[in-house]
């Protein structure tokens, strides 16, 4: 078998049984309008809340990276006014953001 066991946490025996216990929790709390929203973050926490924040700069860096790119091959054109430094300080740029994405993504 390669696949790894999951942690205790996050089986699904564990969570729906966690998430029921919130949803009565819920219900006794407000019974008129219970929020299956505040029961579930209550049993999941703010877990995937923090994920997606983390998540989101990586893909706005994979939407920049393309951008910085095309900017860099603006300077090998023929009749290019571009100054050298610019096309190093987009060469470092491309370079940095490949970096953190890789960092965020391993993080």
């Amino acid at each position: 078998n390669d696949l790894y066991e999951p942690l205790p946490d996050c089986e699904a025996a564990t969570l729906t049984d966690k998430l029921e216990a919130n949803w009565l929790v819920e219900i006794k709390r407000s019974p008129d309008r219970p929020s299956l929203i505040r029961a579930t973050l209550r049993t999941m926490r703010w877990k995937p809340l923090v994920n997606s924040l983390i998540f989101i700069p990586s893909e706005l860096l994979k939407i920049g990276q393309p951008l910085l790119l095309t900017f860099l091959m603006r300077f090998f054109e023929p009749c290019s006014t571009m100054p050298a430094w610019h096309a190093w300080l987009l060469a470092m740029g491309t370079i940095f953001v490949a970096f953190c994405s890789s960092v965020i993504l391993n993080y």
